[in-house]
């Protein structure tokens, strides 16, 4: 170890340049041996320090280059980043704000580049608590999440701004939508209810132009139980299988007409009655949104039609029952008789007591 400069009492006190046997040298002022005031220290791996010392520590304001290119300008205690300062990294990212014991922790802005612009408390060298962050493209904002943080991530309540203008506010769970929260639309749709994994899942609110549906989703989609109010005035309320009616449920027309049964991928299918605003009411088999199959119709004169249906119309083999009158039987073939196969009376009827 060589010294050249100011000594007091022995001790090195003053002005002075120390130069160690690793090759380091401190330039600077010394107290009673030990550096104290201001200094440059310069390390052997070609690392500097400029600046405020006490007690042989690196304590106050300083500058320390790098290596790497890196280069800190704030303040020291006890040999580390301490307080309030900049940290400029070689390949441009910024972070300036507060430090504990060598690491981001406090209020601090943090600039990656022109990718990312955090703005929010740290700690333990992380993201943690609340903040904004802005997600860059040439220098211009085009997303933004607000809300916070937790290691790192947006973890719990925050509000996301996408690039075409869409708004999430509410829970996120490792940077993923998850729990409750409100998604609305630049188009005007709002969705507010239950995410999981970034998918609407749960109970939950779906409101656009064309309809409303209050109910259960899953993965993204109409699943479960759930009521669909359509703009023109219809109303479906009762299961759903990925996006469309599935199981039992009750449509509501706009004219008053109610259909009540099985549906399948969205059509009704299976059993159902369906009561027609003029008071014709049918029973029966449904395919692809009509009658077909088995089924019963009971017109507003109460005259019943039993039998078959195809596509709709009446074919095959069925019987007409005439209030006060009496059944036929005839066959059917796409809704126009082709036979007549039975006839009889009601044996309280008019007809069934006159002689022909």
């Amino acid at each position: 170890m060589k010294y050249c400069g100011d000594i007091v009492e022995g001790k090195m006190h003053g002005s002075g340049h120390l130069e160690y046997d690793d090759g380091s040298q401190y330039i600077g002022q010394f107290n009673m041996g030990m550096k104290h005031g201001q200094g440059k220290f310069i390390y052997p791996d070609g690392a500097e320090y400029e600046g405020q010392w006490q007690n042989n520590q690196v304590h106050g304001k300083g500058i320390c280059r790098f290596p790497s290119g890196d280069v800190y300008d704030g303040e020291w205690a006890n040999n580390e980043i301490h307080g309030f300062g900049r940290l400029t990294k070689a390949d441009g990212d910024i972070y300036v704000g507060n430090w504990v014991q060598g690491e981001r922790h406090g209020k601090g802005v943090q600039t990656l580049g022109d990718e990312e612009e955090f703005d929010g408390d740290w700690k333990n060298d992380m993201r943690h608590g609340q903040g904004i962050l802005r997600f860059l493209e040439n220098g211009k904002v085009v997303e933004t999440y607000e809300g916070s943080f937790v290691n790192g991530e947006f973890h719990g309540v925050g509000k996301y701004t996408y690039s075409n203008g869409d708004v999430y506010e509410g829970q996120f769970e490792h940077e993923k939508k998850q729990g409750k929260g409100k998604y609305t639309s630049t188009d005007g749709t709002v969705y507010e209810g239950e995410y999981v994994n970034e998918a609407r899942h749960g109970f939950g609110t779906l409101r656009c132009r064309q309809f409303v549906y209050e109910g259960e989703f899953r993965n993204d989609m109409f699943n479960g139980k759930g009521t669909l109010t359509l703009a023109t005035g219809n109303v479906y309320e009762g299961e759903f299988k990925d996006g469309v009616k599935d199981g039992f449920g009750i449509h509501t027309f706009q004219d008053g007409s109610v259909y009540e049964g099985e549906w399948k991928a969205g059509v009704a299918c299976g059993k159902g009655i369906f009561k027609s605003q003029d008071g014709t009411v049918y029973e029966g088999q449904f395919r692809n949104d009509v009658r077909d199959g088995k089924g019963k119709f009971i017109d507003k004169l109460g005259n019943i039609y039993q039998g078959d249906y195809q596509n709709g119309k009446r074919h095959g083999v069925g019987s007409i029952t005439f209030r006060t009158v009496g059944t036929v039987t005839l066959r059917f073939k796409e809704g126009e008789v082709i036979e007549a196969l039975d006839f009889r009376f009601d044996a309280d009827s008019d007809w069934a007591r006159k002689e022909f």
